[in-house]
């Protein structure tokens, strides 16, 4: 009676292993993948940036002059949704009289989510003029831009260039 039993618990033991085999068969997808063959892109539940680097932008106003009389621009970035009036993050600190060609770094001091990584965001370059009703910050460039799109992949950098700016968001994404 137990000579029978062993080769078929033998049997039955493989069988469980090859179903459960099977059964995990694309769940060791890098993150942000999913599929059979691990090529089916996961929409991001968020993005979040890091980092902000500016890399560029342009030296001159609109009229050719100066940003500000007598020296260069005062920079921050504001990130807003599609709608510029709704303000997502805006850097608490600007560089001053920056060198149009010089790359400069802001780090968000908070977790800069982007919820809605299908929509459109906008970055605005700006030059910090005070923030007054009689002396409001200028906008040096804008750039709109999708947090995630759908067949590249997930970099970690977004590099925008605009007529204006040249500017990197490094990101990281959530599933």
């Amino acid at each position: 009676m137990y000579k029978n039993s062993i080769p078929h618990l033998i049997a039955s033991i493989s069988l469980i292993m090859l179903i459960v085999g099977l059964a995990s068969c694309g769940k060791n997808c890098d993150d942000g993948f999913t599929g059979k063959n691990c090529d089916i892109e996961k929409i991001p539940t968020k993005v979040t940036i890091t980092k902000i680097v500016v890399n560029g932008f342009a030296p001159l106003d609109p009229s050719q002059l100066q940003w500000d009389v007598g020296s260069g621009a005062d920079i921050y970035p504001v990130v807003t949704g599609e709608n510029t009036a709704n303000v997502v993050w805006s850097a608490p600190t600007y560089y001053q009289d920056a060198d149009a060609n010089t790359a400069y770094t802001f780090q968000p001091e908070i977790i800069l989510d982007l919820i809605y990584p299908e929509k459109y965001y906008t970055i605005m370059l700006m030059d910090n003029d005070g923030g007054t009703i009689f002396n409001q910050d200028d906008a040096i460039a804008t750039a709109v831009f999708l947090p995630y799109n759908a067949g590249q992949s997930f970099p970690e950098v977004i590099t925008l260039n605009s007529q204006n700016m040249e500017v990197d968001l490094h990101v990281k994404y959530t599933w």
